[in-house]
């Protein structure tokens, strides 16, 4: 097995990189077998 020296929490990792990441909000309007959703679902995709 490797050694786990020098890993990171994955809450930490998560943490910087959202700090270096600018997320931006995006709407998605899925379909599902030709018809749309009643609202869009709220993302937020990297720039």
């Amino acid at each position: 097995m490797p050694q786990a020296k020098g890993v990171i929490a994955p809450e930490k990792a998560k943490v910087e990189f959202l700090k270096h990441v600018a997320l931006q909000p995006y709407y998605v309007w899925p379909s599902y077998y030709d018809a749309l959703v009643p609202d869009p679902r709220l993302v937020y995709v990297p720039e």
